[in-house]
């Protein structure tokens, strides 16, 4: 299923959000067993690469960093909100988002930014999703 297995998991957590009417698992939630607070993804790096509209990485960093208890690098976030709408194409930016993910943006058009979100952990993973959302594109790293 490889690069498919994101999306097709997205696309069922928010059908099952609206079914069940919100996170079932989320810690604010009675009933429920997990300890959030310990909860660490510790997995292989990995890289994804997708094509996103520009106004929607800013959106992408918000919400990630909603989701997230460690903030990601601040003055990172902020050069790339500030410097993204001005990427021309073919220029390239590479930004740390934290200790665990990092980013390379290369402008493709006036429209679409491609990016490769490389890393592990939880903040990778809540960036990644993020992203995967807010997508128009979405390729294997060697597809750029």
């Amino acid at each position: 299923m490889g690069i498919l297995k994101k999306p097709a998991t997205w696309v069922a957590e928010k059908i099952a959000d609206v079914l069940l009417g919100g996170d079932v698992l989320a810690p604010e939630r009675e009933g429920t067993e997990i300890d959030w607070q310990g909860m660490e993804i510790e997995k292989p790096r990995k890289s994804l690469t997708a094509g996103i509209p520009r106004i929607q990485l800013e959106l992408a960093i918000g919400a990630a960093n909603r989701r997230l208890d460690e903030k990601m690098d601040a003055d990172g976030c902020r050069a790339l909100i500030k410097r993204a709408p001005e990427i021309e194409a073919g220029e390239m930016m590479a930004v740390k988002l934290g200790e665990s993910c990092s980013l390379t943006i290369e402008g493709r058009d006036g429209k679409l930014l491609w990016l490769e979100v490389v890393g592990s952990g939880t903040m990778n993973e809540f960036f990644w999703d993020e992203i995967l959302g807010r997508a128009s594109e979405v390729g294997r790293p060697d597809d750029t």
